[in-house]
């Protein structure tokens, strides 16, 4: 399994199930890896996992991982502007889709932090297909105990666009 392009080290492994980990200190990232190597793949599907985000200090980092990416031969696509991060996609060996995700600008950069997850947010290109969105994404209800809190508003979105 190559662990190189990411920087990933091998930690364990119990048959085929592989642990890795990447990074030191706070910054440390560990993934848990099951192979089923005699299945078949997977489509995407509800259920699915669609990609995996990994994060990337600011944009100078993620430049230099759009540039390593590239030396590896992977196929990455420009960076995105997603209004309130940036990022860079590209497929491993084995389909799966893998997006390097900026913090800079952050989600607080249109909205106060009180409430984020409050109000639907959508990108610009979904803006015009707010209202049938609005009519099939079911609201959150948010407990009691953290209404009105910091951590989350009254009630939120839960969305995957």
């Amino acid at each position: 399994m190559r662990t190189d392009v990411l920087g990933f080290r091998p930690l364990q492994q119990e048959g085929n199930h592989f642990r890795y980990e990447r990074g030191t200190g706070h910054a440390v990232a560990c993934v848990a890896v099951l192979r089923l190597s005699d299945e078949p793949h997977g489509r995407i599907a509800m259920g699915t996992v669609h990609h995996l985000a990994w994060h990337t200090e600011d944009d100078v980092h993620q430049l230099n991982w759009h540039h390593s990416l590239l030396q590896y031969g992977n196929d990455v696509t420009p960076v995105k502007n997603h209004h309130d991060f940036r990022s860079v996609s590209f497929h491993e060996p084995d389909s799966v889709l893998f997006e390097m995700v900026t913090d800079p600008p952050g989600f607080s950069v249109d909205e106060p932090v009180e409430q984020l997850g409050t109000p639907l947010k959508l990108p610009r290109w979904r803006e015009p297909h707010r209202s049938p969105i609005e009519r099939t994404v079911p609201r959150l209800q948010v407990p009691e105990e953290h209404a009105g809190s910091d951590q989350i508003g009254e009630r939120a979105w839960s969305i995957c666009i």
